[in-house]
Protein backbone atom coordinates (compact mmCIF):
# COMPACT_ATOMS: atom_id res chain seq x y z
CA UNK A 1 0.00 0.00 0.00
CA UNK A 2 2.88 2.42 0.66
CA UNK A 3 4.21 1.76 -2.86
CA UNK A 4 0.44 2.13 -4.49
CA UNK A 5 0.05 5.76 -2.46
CA UNK A 6 3.62 7.20 -3.66
CA UNK A 7 3.11 6.22 -7.31
CA UNK A 8 -0.06 7.91 -7.64
CA UNK A 9 1.53 10.86 -5.81
CA UNK A 10 4.19 10.63 -9.02
CA UNK A 11 1.67 11.35 -11.47
CA UNK A 12 -0.31 14.18 -9.32
CA UNK A 13 2.82 16.36 -8.43
CA UNK A 14 4.15 16.82 -12.09
CA UNK A 15 4.20 19.85 -13.79
CA UNK A 16 1.59 19.13 -16.52
CA UNK A 17 -1.48 17.79 -13.88
CA UNK A 18 -0.20 21.46 -11.76
CA UNK A 19 -1.10 23.58 -15.06
CA UNK A 20 -3.86 21.49 -15.94
CA UNK A 21 -5.43 22.27 -12.13
CA UNK A 22 -4.27 25.96 -12.81
CA UNK A 23 -1.64 25.50 -9.70
CA UNK A 24 1.39 26.79 -12.37
CA UNK A 25 1.72 28.87 -15.14
CA UNK A 26 3.33 27.71 -18.43
CA UNK A 27 7.00 28.52 -19.15
CA UNK A 28 7.53 31.65 -20.49
CA UNK A 29 10.86 29.89 -22.72
CA UNK A 30 12.26 26.49 -23.55
CA UNK A 31 14.95 27.02 -20.97
CA UNK A 32 12.66 28.13 -18.48
CA UNK A 33 10.43 24.62 -18.87
CA UNK A 34 13.91 22.79 -19.11
CA UNK A 35 15.02 24.27 -15.86
CA UNK A 36 11.38 24.18 -14.04
CA UNK A 37 11.38 20.14 -15.30
CA UNK A 38 15.59 19.78 -13.40
CA UNK A 39 13.91 21.78 -10.10
CA UNK A 40 11.08 19.91 -9.76
CA UNK A 41 13.14 16.56 -10.09
CA UNK A 42 15.78 17.63 -7.70
CA UNK A 43 12.90 18.29 -4.94
CA UNK A 44 11.70 15.06 -5.93
CA UNK A 45 14.94 12.87 -5.63
CA UNK A 46 15.65 15.06 -1.80
CA UNK A 47 12.19 13.28 -1.27
CA UNK A 48 12.82 9.64 -2.12
CA UNK A 49 16.17 9.34 -3.51
CA UNK A 50 18.05 10.79 -0.02
CA UNK A 51 15.40 8.42 1.93
CA UNK A 52 16.52 5.00 0.26
CA UNK A 53 20.05 5.01 2.75
CA UNK A 54 18.40 5.86 5.67
CA UNK A 55 15.23 3.16 5.45
CA UNK A 56 17.79 0.63 4.36
CA UNK A 57 20.05 1.45 7.71
CA UNK A 58 17.27 1.86 10.11
CA UNK A 59 16.23 -2.18 9.67
CA UNK A 60 20.10 -3.12 9.41
CA UNK A 61 20.76 -1.81 12.67
CA UNK A 62 17.96 -3.51 14.10
CA UNK A 63 19.30 -7.18 12.33
CA UNK A 64 22.71 -6.56 13.57
CA UNK A 65 21.32 -6.00 17.00
CA UNK A 66 19.37 -9.09 16.68
CA UNK A 67 21.93 -10.97 15.76
CA UNK A 68 24.41 -10.10 18.16
CA UNK A 69 26.89 -7.62 15.59
CA UNK A 70 26.36 -4.59 17.86
CA UNK A 71 27.51 -4.84 21.18
CA UNK A 72 25.19 -3.35 23.97
CA UNK A 73 27.95 -1.30 24.85
CA UNK A 74 28.26 0.33 21.54
CA UNK A 75 25.13 0.83 20.55
CA UNK A 76 25.43 4.37 19.96
CA UNK A 77 28.72 3.88 18.35
CA UNK A 78 27.57 1.38 15.75
CA UNK A 79 24.49 3.90 14.88
CA UNK A 80 26.86 6.66 13.86
CA UNK A 81 29.17 4.09 12.01
CA UNK A 82 26.26 2.82 9.62
CA UNK A 83 24.68 6.92 9.54
CA UNK A 84 28.71 7.67 7.97
CA UNK A 85 28.61 4.52 5.97
CA UNK A 86 25.45 4.44 4.06
CA UNK A 87 24.35 8.58 4.52
CA UNK A 88 27.62 10.15 4.94
CA UNK A 89 26.37 12.23 7.90
CA UNK A 90 28.62 12.55 10.93
CA UNK A 91 27.15 14.06 14.39
CA UNK A 92 27.31 17.62 14.66
CA UNK A 93 28.27 17.21 18.88
CA UNK A 94 30.18 14.48 20.51
CA UNK A 95 28.51 11.63 21.68
CA UNK A 96 28.51 8.97 23.99
CA UNK A 97 27.39 5.50 25.01
CA UNK A 98 25.04 7.02 27.57
CA UNK A 99 23.03 8.84 24.56
CA UNK A 100 20.66 6.34 22.40
CA UNK A 101 20.57 8.78 18.91
CA UNK A 102 18.97 5.69 16.69
CA UNK A 103 15.85 5.85 19.68
CA UNK A 104 14.74 9.20 18.36
CA UNK A 105 13.35 7.31 15.53
CA UNK A 106 9.78 5.77 16.51
CA UNK A 107 10.47 2.67 14.88
CA UNK A 108 13.63 1.79 16.77
CA UNK A 109 12.39 1.54 20.13
CA UNK A 110 8.70 0.64 19.21
CA UNK A 111 10.49 -2.73 17.31
CA UNK A 112 8.43 -1.13 13.95
CA UNK A 113 9.87 -3.21 10.68
CA UNK A 114 11.09 0.30 8.28
CA UNK A 115 12.46 -2.20 5.54
CA UNK A 116 8.57 -1.47 3.63
CA UNK A 117 9.78 2.34 3.00
CA UNK A 118 12.55 0.78 1.23
CA UNK A 119 10.68 -1.58 -0.62
CA UNK A 120 8.28 1.28 -1.45
CA UNK A 121 10.69 3.36 -2.37
CA UNK A 122 12.10 1.28 -5.29
CA UNK A 123 8.37 -0.31 -6.14
CA UNK A 124 6.48 3.46 -6.71
CA UNK A 125 8.92 3.72 -10.06
CA UNK A 126 7.99 0.24 -11.55
CA UNK A 127 4.45 0.18 -10.59
CA UNK A 128 4.32 3.67 -12.13
CA UNK A 129 6.16 3.37 -15.53
CA UNK A 130 3.61 -0.10 -15.92
CA UNK A 131 0.24 2.11 -15.31
CA UNK A 132 1.92 4.91 -17.76
CA UNK A 133 2.68 1.98 -20.34
CA UNK A 134 -0.61 1.44 -20.32
CA UNK A 135 -2.29 4.76 -20.33
CA UNK A 136 -0.24 4.95 -23.56
CA UNK A 137 2.04 8.08 -22.11
CA UNK A 138 4.85 8.97 -24.59
CA UNK A 139 7.67 10.96 -23.37
CA UNK A 140 9.95 11.28 -20.09
CA UNK A 141 8.81 9.44 -17.46
CA UNK A 142 9.11 11.56 -15.30
CA UNK A 143 6.69 13.95 -16.95
CA UNK A 144 3.63 10.89 -17.04
CA UNK A 145 0.09 11.99 -15.85
CA UNK A 146 -2.24 8.81 -15.44
CA UNK A 147 -4.92 11.04 -14.43
CA UNK A 148 -8.15 10.33 -16.68
CA UNK A 149 -6.58 7.33 -18.02
CA UNK A 150 -9.55 4.30 -17.84
CA UNK A 151 -6.52 1.88 -18.96
CA UNK A 152 -4.13 2.90 -16.08
CA UNK A 153 -7.38 2.72 -13.38
CA UNK A 154 -8.62 -1.14 -14.87
CA UNK A 155 -5.19 -2.28 -14.17
CA UNK A 156 -4.49 -0.77 -10.87
CA UNK A 157 -7.82 -1.83 -9.99
CA UNK A 158 -7.70 -5.54 -11.27
CA UNK A 159 -4.43 -5.86 -9.26
CA UNK A 160 -5.86 -4.26 -5.65
CA UNK A 161 -8.59 -6.21 -5.75
CA UNK A 162 -6.78 -9.27 -5.39
CA UNK A 163 -5.58 -8.35 -1.98
CA UNK A 164 -3.66 -11.46 0.05
CA UNK A 165 -5.03 -13.95 -2.08
CA UNK A 166 -2.43 -14.36 -3.96
CA UNK A 167 1.68 -14.11 -2.62
CA UNK A 168 2.73 -10.59 -3.63
CA UNK A 169 5.49 -11.43 -6.31
CA UNK A 170 2.15 -12.71 -8.19
CA UNK A 171 0.22 -9.35 -7.98
CA UNK A 172 3.07 -7.63 -9.05
CA UNK A 173 4.19 -9.46 -11.85
CA UNK A 174 0.49 -9.01 -13.07
CA UNK A 175 1.14 -5.17 -12.95
CA UNK A 176 4.39 -4.77 -14.03
CA UNK A 177 4.92 -8.07 -15.75
CA UNK A 178 7.96 -9.35 -13.36
CA UNK A 179 8.27 -11.02 -10.36
CA UNK A 180 11.32 -9.01 -8.62
CA UNK A 181 11.90 -5.39 -7.60
CA UNK A 182 13.84 -3.21 -10.30
CA UNK A 183 15.58 -0.15 -9.45
CA UNK A 184 15.40 0.85 -13.77
CA UNK A 185 12.41 2.63 -13.96
CA UNK A 186 13.86 4.85 -10.70
CA UNK A 187 16.53 5.89 -12.83
CA UNK A 188 15.03 6.20 -15.59
CA UNK A 189 12.93 8.88 -14.03
CA UNK A 190 15.79 10.87 -13.22
CA UNK A 191 17.27 10.05 -16.03
CA UNK A 192 16.74 14.16 -17.16
CA UNK A 193 18.52 15.02 -13.84
CA UNK A 194 21.26 13.06 -13.71
CA UNK A 195 22.75 13.89 -17.12
CA UNK A 196 22.18 17.89 -15.78
CA UNK A 197 24.18 17.00 -12.92
CA UNK A 198 26.77 14.77 -15.08
CA UNK A 199 27.40 18.10 -17.38
CA UNK A 200 26.98 20.17 -14.15
CA UNK A 201 30.10 18.21 -11.77
CA UNK A 202 31.90 18.23 -15.11
CA UNK A 203 31.83 21.70 -15.56
CA UNK A 204 32.61 22.78 -11.55
CA UNK A 205 35.14 19.85 -11.21
CA UNK A 206 32.99 18.30 -8.27
CA UNK A 207 34.09 15.82 -5.96
CA UNK A 208 31.07 13.22 -6.12
CA UNK A 209 30.40 11.07 -3.00
CA UNK A 210 32.37 10.85 0.45
CA UNK A 211 35.60 9.42 1.24
CA UNK A 212 34.96 6.47 4.41
CA UNK A 213 38.01 6.80 6.40
CA UNK A 214 39.34 10.20 4.72
CA UNK A 215 40.09 13.45 6.33
CA UNK A 216 36.81 14.55 4.27
CA UNK A 217 34.11 13.00 6.42
CA UNK A 218 33.76 15.16 9.63
CA UNK A 219 36.83 16.68 9.05
CA UNK A 220 39.00 13.78 10.89
CA UNK A 221 40.85 10.95 9.76
CA UNK A 222 39.61 6.99 10.22
CA UNK A 223 36.55 5.99 12.38
CA UNK A 224 34.54 8.99 13.91
CA UNK A 225 35.22 8.96 17.69
CA UNK A 226 31.64 10.07 18.67
CA UNK A 227 32.87 9.09 22.35
CA UNK A 228 35.43 12.06 22.48
CA UNK A 229 34.51 14.98 24.48
CA UNK A 230 34.80 18.44 24.00
CA UNK A 231 37.90 19.66 25.62
CA UNK A 232 38.07 22.32 28.70
CA UNK A 233 38.65 25.44 27.98
CA UNK A 234 42.08 27.09 29.30
CA UNK A 235 41.60 28.97 32.29
CA UNK A 236 42.06 32.74 31.15
CA UNK A 237 45.72 34.00 31.77
CA UNK A 238 47.12 37.33 33.83
CA UNK A 239 45.04 40.63 32.22
CA UNK A 240 47.44 42.81 30.31
CA UNK A 241 47.78 46.43 32.62
CA UNK A 242 46.08 49.04 31.06
CA UNK A 243 48.24 52.03 29.52
CA UNK A 244 51.59 51.87 27.21
CA UNK A 245 53.99 50.38 27.81
CA UNK A 246 57.59 51.48 27.99
CA UNK A 247 58.47 52.79 24.59
CA UNK A 248 55.37 52.42 23.23
CA UNK A 249 52.65 55.13 21.32
CA UNK A 250 49.41 55.39 23.20
CA UNK A 251 46.25 53.68 21.63
CA UNK A 252 44.16 55.76 23.06
CA UNK A 253 42.12 58.02 20.89
CA UNK A 254 40.86 58.70 17.68
CA UNK A 255 41.86 56.55 14.99
CA UNK A 256 44.62 57.54 12.54
CA UNK A 257 43.52 57.36 8.76
CA UNK A 258 46.73 55.33 8.72
CA UNK A 259 48.49 51.56 10.27
CA UNK A 260 51.78 51.04 10.58
CA UNK A 261 53.43 52.11 7.00
CA UNK A 262 51.45 51.85 3.97
CA UNK A 263 48.88 49.53 5.53
CA UNK A 264 45.00 51.02 5.85
CA UNK A 265 43.67 51.06 9.61
CA UNK A 266 41.30 48.60 10.32
CA UNK A 267 39.05 50.16 12.86
CA UNK A 268 37.70 47.05 13.71
CA UNK A 269 40.53 45.50 15.17
CA UNK A 270 40.56 47.13 18.37
CA UNK A 271 38.54 48.24 20.95
CA UNK A 272 39.48 51.16 23.18
CA UNK A 273 37.84 50.75 26.71
CA UNK A 274 38.72 53.93 28.31
CA UNK A 275 37.67 54.04 32.07
CA UNK A 276 37.09 57.39 34.31
CA UNK A 277 40.29 58.35 35.76
CA UNK A 278 42.52 61.84 35.73
CA UNK A 279 44.29 61.00 32.70
CA UNK A 280 40.91 59.68 30.58
CA UNK A 281 39.70 61.98 28.23
CA UNK A 282 36.58 63.52 29.11
CA UNK A 283 33.19 63.10 27.10
CA UNK A 284 32.12 65.84 24.45
CA UNK A 285 29.44 67.85 25.78
CA UNK A 286 26.40 66.16 24.61
CA UNK A 287 23.31 68.17 23.09
CA UNK A 288 20.19 65.63 23.09
CA UNK A 289 17.58 65.32 20.39
CA UNK A 290 13.79 65.77 21.01
CA UNK A 291 12.92 62.36 22.13
CA UNK A 292 16.18 61.89 24.32
CA UNK A 293 17.10 58.33 23.02
CA UNK A 294 20.15 59.57 21.64
CA UNK A 295 22.39 62.16 19.77
CA UNK A 296 22.18 64.18 17.04
CA UNK A 297 25.81 64.43 15.91
CA UNK A 298 28.82 63.22 17.34
CA UNK A 299 32.14 64.95 17.48
CA UNK A 300 33.35 67.54 14.67
CA UNK A 301 29.31 67.85 12.95
CA UNK A 302 29.94 63.28 12.21
CA UNK A 303 26.85 61.28 12.09
CA UNK A 304 26.77 59.73 15.57
CA UNK A 305 26.94 56.46 15.55
CA UNK A 306 24.89 54.95 18.49
CA UNK A 307 26.06 51.77 17.66
CA UNK A 308 29.21 52.26 18.76
CA UNK A 309 29.02 53.66 21.89
CA UNK A 310 27.35 51.65 24.95
CA UNK A 311 26.66 53.84 27.84
CA UNK A 312 25.92 51.60 31.67
CA UNK A 313 24.85 53.96 34.21
CA UNK A 314 25.35 52.54 37.70
CA UNK A 315 23.45 54.30 40.54
CA UNK A 316 25.18 57.11 42.66
CA UNK A 317 24.59 57.66 46.46
CA UNK A 318 22.26 60.17 45.75
CA UNK A 319 20.33 57.97 42.77
CA UNK A 320 21.16 57.16 39.32
CA UNK A 321 22.63 60.73 38.57
CA UNK A 322 25.75 59.18 39.29
CA UNK A 323 28.51 59.57 35.70
CA UNK A 324 28.27 57.32 32.98
CA UNK A 325 30.71 54.77 31.88
CA UNK A 326 31.80 55.03 28.20
CA UNK A 327 32.86 52.13 26.52
CA UNK A 328 34.00 54.03 23.15
CA UNK A 329 34.62 51.85 19.82
CA UNK A 330 36.83 53.63 17.64
CA UNK A 331 34.83 55.32 14.59
CA UNK A 332 36.61 55.90 10.99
Amino acid sequence: MEAIGNTLALSVSTQSHMRRLGLAGKATSFNEDIFRNINFLYSVALDKVVHLPFSYLMDKYRYDVFDGKVPIEKLNAKWWEAVKKFQGICSPLPRTEEDFDAGAKFHIPADQPYIKYFVAGILQFQIHKALCTAAGHAGPLSECDIDGSAAAGKLLEDVMELGSSVPWQAALEKLTGSTRMDAGPMLEYFEPLSDWLDQDNAQWGTTLGWGLGSDTVCGQGGEADISAKPDKPEPAGPTKPDGPGPGKPDNHGPPKPGGNGDKPHNAAEEIHEVKPGTDAPKPAPEKPIANGLGKQNGPAGKPHDAAAEVHEVKPGPDGPASRPVHAHRPRG
